[in-house]
């Protein structure tokens, strides 16, 4: 998987070395999402899905901390069918991945 289409926007996800520390990152600026390299498993699919969340937020308008919970939901599950849509090798990926 090199991108997921989030919104109106293709990210692409690159699979590069981060230090011990960092998982992943997003760059809403960038269109990127970085993912470590060595990452698989149940971690990798968590760490790609968190990536995607923060992209859900910025891409929904999500800024205030103070957002209602229901505001919150409803723009995330409404993104998430989204992307299950236009990215059907998504779901493929995260089963592959979870075995």
């Amino acid at each position: 998987m090199k991108k997921i289409k989030i919104g109106a926007i293709d990210f692409d996800i690159e699979f590069v070395p981060l230090n011990s520390e960092l998982f992943g990152d997003f760059s809403y600026i960038d269109n990127r999402i970085r993912i470590e390299k060595d990452l698989s498993g149940p971690p990798l699919v968590d760490t790609v899905l968190h990536e995607m969340l923060h992209a859900i937020w910025k891409a929904g308008q999500l800024k205030d901390k103070k957002e209602e919970e229901e505001r919150v939901v409803a723009v995330t599950a409404t993104y998430l069918t989204q992307i299950f849509r236009d990215n059907p090798q998504f779901l493929t990926w995260i089963k592959k991945n979870l075995k």
